[in-house]
């Protein structure tokens, strides 16, 4: 009867160091899990952020190149005189002779 009894001690031993095993590591994956879905919220935050500036950014390009359009377009409708330069007239700066 004593090999048995010493088998039956090592294997309560052997399943309380199994069941020490599986809380370890479920407790590791649940801190991973953890982890994860704070990266996760940090992720989407950061992506929400950039998606903002972004869009400022391209309304701001948007402006500018409108702008340079209408800057383009003036130039464009200016009149010219005989040799193609714009009239004095039009001419946006003041000449220094003036």
């Amino acid at each position: 009867m004593e090999p048995l009894k010493a088998a039956l001690e090592r294997l309560a031993r052997a399943a309380d160091r199994l069941a020490v095993a599986a809380e370890t590591r479920e407790a590791r994956f649940t801190r991973r899990e953890q982890d994860l879905a704070v990266a996760l919220q940090e992720a989407r935050h950061e992506q929400a952020r950039v998606s903002g500036t972004a869009g400022a950014v391209s309304e701001r390009l948007d402006q500018i190149i409108a702008r340079l359009e209408a800057v383009l377009d003036d130039a464009d409708s200016a009149p010219v005189d005989e040799v193609g330069a714009q009239t004095p007239a039009d001419d946006p700066v003041p000449s220094a002779n003036a």
